[in-house]
C-alpha cells in the first residue's frame, strides 16, 4: 500500500509541474495573438500561406494606405512556433517568419515592423495597432 501511495504522489506532482510548463509555454506567446479568433482575423481565401497555422492567425490593424497587417504563428520544427507578420497592400501579400521579435517585412514601398511591446512611433512612421510601425522603405 505504501509503494502505491509514493507512485500516486509521483504522478500528481509529474502532472502538476506538466502544468506549470504549459502555462510558461502559454505566457510566452505574444499578447498580440492571445484570445479567440474571430472572423476579422482570419486571412482570405486568396492568401496562400499554407506554412501557417490557420487558427492563429490575428488582425492587428490597417494603415492610413489601407495596407492591411495580421500577425500568426508557424511551426519551426523545434518545438517552439515561429512568429509571423503576413501583410497585405490589396494586391499582394507578403509575410516574414522569425523565432523572436522584431519581425520587418517589405513589399518594396512600405516597410512594417512587428515588435512584441507597444510600438513607439518617433518622427516618421505610423502605428498600426500597439505592436506593429510602418515606414516607407528608405526612411
Amino acid at each position: 500500500m505504501r509503494a502505491r501511495g509514493r507512485t500516486i504522489g509521483i504522478a500528481v506532482t509529474v502532472l502538476a509541474m506538466a502544468g506549470l510548463t504549459a502555462c510558461a509555454a502559454a505566457e510566452e506567446q505574444p499578447a498580440f495573438l492571445a484570445g479567440e479568433q474571430t472572423e476579422q482575423d482570419r486571412l482570405p481565401a486568396d492568401a496562400d500561406f499554407d506554412d501557417l497555422q490557420a487558427s492563429s492567425t490575428r488582425y492587428l490593424g490597417e494603415d492610413s494606405h489601407g495596407d492591411a497587417y495580421y500577425a500568426a504563428l508557424r511551426a519551426n520544427g523545434s518545438g517552439r512556433d515561429d512568429t509571423c507578420l503576413v501583410m497585405f497592400d490589396g494586391e499582394n501579400w507578403a509575410a516574414g517568419c522569425a523565432a523572436s521579435l522584431p519581425i520587418a517585412v517589405s513589399n518594396g514601398v512600405v516597410k512594417a515592423t512587428l515588435y512584441d511591446v507597444d510600438v513607439d512611433v518617433p518622427g516618421s512612421g505610423e502605428a498600426v495597432g500597439d505592436h506593429v510601425r510602418v515606414t516607407t522603405d528608405g526612411s
